[in-house]
């Protein structure tokens, strides 16, 4: 049985105002060169926008850059979070706040991201972590954008949601410019991008201890100057 079709709009998500869009941030970031890391990366402070869960007063802020594209982002999902929402996050140790990045393939990226933030705040990570889950199908799948509609359908988004969303420039340009706060983080630092109270976490983001550790250092010296609370 063939793929079933989806309406034009989402035919064209790559070759409208998308692909301008993408294309410009991917040439920015083609043209990048790594470049000593002299200070901390100045990240955007915490705001409404964000992707949260916790409590908003925890004393950890962990704020992780992080795509639905990758094989390491899914491994961060699979093999790290659940283990942070466990022992932190659910104990009110720690706010965890996912912010997107737009990798390899762009177009791809974004859809998911963005498909995932309308299905609203409280479906987000639902979304998401079926998006992560899916993602070896989303990326060898002749139209992943087909299949990413098939998880958005289950969390619930109509047809006409769908396609609105996926005219939302705004949106895109948003997610476009994390890279602009991440421009100067050296080649080096393993992706996702996380970052403890402001800090960024320059070890092994894919190995749950290690992130652990970090965190129960900051959890037993906390330092209030470099929360990132709004």
């Amino acid at each position: 049985m063939s793929a079933p079709s989806v309406h034009n709009p989402v035919n064209s998500f790559f070759a409208t105002k998308w692909r301008k869009v993408l294309a410009g941030f991917w040439v920015g970031m083609t043209m990048f060169v790594p470049l000593p890391l002299l200070a901390q990366p100045q990240i955007p402070a915490v705001s409404p926008d964000d992707m949260s869960l916790g409590r908003s007063n925890a004393p950890v802020t962990l704020i992780v850059y992080a795509s639905t594209t990758g094989a390491h982002f899914a491994q961060f999902y699979r093999e790290v979070f659940p283990k942070l929402d466990k022992a932190y996050i659910q104990h009110g140790q720690v706010r965890y706040i996912f912010r997107e990045y737009l990798t390899p393939p762009v177009d791809v990226s974004a859809a998911g991201m963005m498909m995932a933030r309308c299905t609203g705040k409280d479906r987000y990570f639902k979304t998401l972590a079926r998006l992560m889950n899916s993602q070896n199908e989303i990326l060898t799948a002749e139209n992943p954008i087909v299949i990413v509609r098939r998880i958005t359908r289950q969390s619930g988004l109509s047809d006409h949601s769908f396609e609105t969303c996926i005219n939302d420039s705004t949106s895109l340009k948003h997610m476009a410019a994390a890279e602009t706060h991440l421009s100067e983080i050296p080649a080096d630092v393993n992706m996702p991008y996380l970052f403890i109270n402001g800090v960024l976490f320059t070890g092994d983001s894919t190995d749950s201890d290690a992130v652990a550790s970090a965190i129960d250092k900051v959890i037993s010296n906390p330092s209030p100057d470099q929360r990132t609370q709004p």
